[in-house]
């Protein structure tokens, strides 16, 4: 239903303007049923009063009267004290029904219309606001102890919420409320069409990361493995090192030209910071044959790396609230929303996904946890895009809830599970990501959400990373972008002009073991040669035979003994008796070594001859 009609203020003043009410099923009926019980007697009461002033303005659809219809009319002339259940009753029926709820609509005075139509806009009205824009106070009196809020009877369906922060009191609607009613007051969101070619309307950037996430995952592994991800004590990726990261990863960005550093790495932070945790909650290397939906859960779940890397725009977001927010739930559904398209090769409308998921039956639906988000009403949360002052409630859909769904699709789009269509940055724009307009899915995205079985890249443009020269242990990097330097990092020392010379010293540099050694070689033959000449295999067959030239042996193999200098008759038994003489080894400072496995023997033998060992 279009929103002019219900705010047609000629009609409502027309005393002979009738109504048809029309009977809720049975299902509606016991839904909202369930929501209004969580209202005490005392606040339904004025809705009741309303609903009898209106009932002699309205007729019903059908000629023959139902048993609910019936009921009804005897409830609302002829008992003038009714209980809860009956109260419930008549009102949910007409709250069950669009039709039914537009007349109640028009009947309320102006001031508590303009009060749900800003409510279900921004999901919370200051009551400062309303009392500027109404002249009247919608709060009848305030708890003494604690909090605690009586509004007045037209406001009696509304509930009260404080921004602590700032000590603000706003108006809102239990969730369930919220959703039942949106189609009343929101544009009727589209349903998952698609279109074929993207509007001609405005130059698009398209951004597609499909072909080189085969290459781009075994970069990030390697740089995992070289120990590159560092991270705050949080465990949160800093954007600095996410962009000192792509210097020698090279993963194409959404805003390479950006004059804002956050807006330029937008994609690293995405990708590098839910890699890293990810990666950090695994046992194994990440390839695309393991589930990626298994893989992200880590990230996905985690409110505060999600909103972290989601939302850098945001500032105030504390770790101590962030838990009981809902973000990582909501994120969830994001996902389950998305997964319901992934089939669907066409172009989706960025902002019609972002409605639908705002005004979706059931209640629930990702936005209304800025309506009850937990403890985000305790947080002073700011924003770079505006001059430095905390957010109001009224503006948590704009700055936070619009930005975390186009966010979440952004992330999609940096591990090329979705093309994108948008525009240029704008530096004045709420959100780094406002200039998200459409989506498709790619086959890697079809694949990592489960509609596919069987994946293969596209052949990516294969090039020749390094150039090894085949008589001295000097190679070069051919390219600018090569995403496999960090590798030479902990094997080879830098000679300048992008060449790279590898000395004993220089390999061994972060080895221990002959295990080190042999996941160094393999690493080479990985990424920088897979059959190097011949003086490289030479030195790697070097430095395997050396990690194997010494051999410790335990204290406990020998037994030493200090002999007495004026013995000559001892002295002759050790230089004369052949057992003697092939057990122990003889050191300076008369020093005897003894092979613990022949200690018994030896002390056999000395023994007949007088000496006890």
């Amino acid at each position: 239903m279009k929103q002019t009609a219900l705010w047609d203020e000629q009609k409502s003043k027309e005393s002979t303007t009738t109504f048809t009410l029309y009977e809720p099923d049975a299902q509606s009926m016991s839904l909202i049923t369930d929501m209004l019980n969580i209202y005490r007697v005392q606040e339904l009461r004025p809705v009741l009063q309303t609903l009898k002033e209106l009932m002699p303005h309205c007729v019903f659809a059908g000629e023959k009267r139902s048993a609910k219809e019936k009921r009804l009319i005897n409830l609302l002339t002829n008992t003038k004290t009714m209980p809860k259940k009956d109260l419930v009753f008549v009102i949910s029926y007409f709250f069950g029904i669009t039709n039914n709820f537009v007349a109640y609509l028009s009947a309320i005075p102006k001031e508590v219309r303009r009060t749900w139509e800003l409510v279900m806009q921004n999901y919370y009205v200051s009551c400062d606001r309303l009392q500027q824009e109404t002249g009247q106070s919608c709060i009848k009196s305030r708890g003494w102890y604690y909090p605690e809020y009586t509004l007045t009877d037209p406001f009696s369906l509304f509930w009260v919420q404080t921004h602590y922060p700032t000590h603000t009191t706003y108006l809102c609607l239990p969730k369930e409320l919220y959703t039942w009613f949106s189609s009343c007051f929101l544009p009727t969101p589209q349903a998952a069409s698609a279109l074929e070619t993207l509007p001609a309307d405005k130059p698009y950037l398209l951004f597609n990361a499909e072909r080189e996430m085969s290459s781009l995952t075994l970069s990030m592994e390697l740089h995992y493995k070289q120990s590159a991800f560092t991270t705050d004590n949080a465990d949160k990726l800093k954007g600095a090192t996410a962009r000192k990261l792509n210097k020698t990863i090279h993963a194409q960005e959404f805003f390479p030209k950006a004059p804002d550093n956050t807006a330029a790495s937008l994609r690293s932070l995405l990708l590098f910071s839910s890699f890293c945790l990810c990666r950090q909650k695994s046992q194994k290397a990440f390839n695309w044959d393991r589930p990626f939906e298994e893989f992200t859960i880590p990230f996905r779940e985690s409110t505060l790396h999600l909103v972290h890397a989601s939302m850098p725009h945001l500032t105030g977001l504390h770790v101590r609230f962030l838990s009981n927010t809902g973000f990582a739930s909501k994120g969830l559904q994001i996902w389950e929303a998305l997964s319901a398209i992934a089939e669907d090769r066409k172009w989706q409308d960025a902002d019609q996904f972002v409605m639908r998921l705002r005004c979706n039956r059931p209640a629930g639906s990702y936005n209304v946890m800025f309506l009850y988000g937990g403890y985000i009403r305790d947080m002073e949360v700011c924003t770079a895009k505006l001059p430095k002052r905390t957010l109001s409630l009224e503006e948590y859909y704009t700055y936070i809830g619009i930005p975390f769904v186009k966010a979440f699709l952004f992330w999609m789009a940096a591990w090329g599970l979705i093309e994108i269509a948008y525009e240029e940055f704008d530096p004045q724009s709420i959100s780094y990501y406002d200039t998200l307009r459409y989506f498709r899915f790619t086959d890697l995205g079809r694949y990592a959400m489960g509609k596919t079985k069987i994946y293969r890249f596209p052949n990516e443009e294969s090039k020749t990373q390094f150039e090894l020269e085949e008589d001295r242990l000097l190679l070069r990097s051919l390219h600018a972008d090569n995403p496999f330097l960090a590798i030479l990092s902990n094997m080879a020392e830098p000679v300048g002009g992008n060449r790279y010379r590898m000395t004993s010293s220089s390999f061994l540099k972060k080895c221990n073991t002959l295990k080190d050694i042999e996941q160094q070689i393999k690493l080479f033959r990985q990424y920088v040669a897979a059959k190097p000449p011949k003086i490289w295999e030479d030195f790697f067959t070097q430095m395997q035979q050396q990690a194997t030239a010494w051999k410790h042996l335990a204290a406990y193999s020998y037994h030493l003994f200090q002999l007495p200098k004026g013995d000559p008759q001892l002295m002759r038994i050790l230089a004369s008796d052949p057992l003697l003489r092939q057990y122990i080894k003889r050191a300076e400072d008369y020093i005897l070594i003894v092979d613990a496995s022949h200690i018994l023997e030896v002390q056999k033998r000395l023994k007949e001859y007088g000496y006890l060992v």
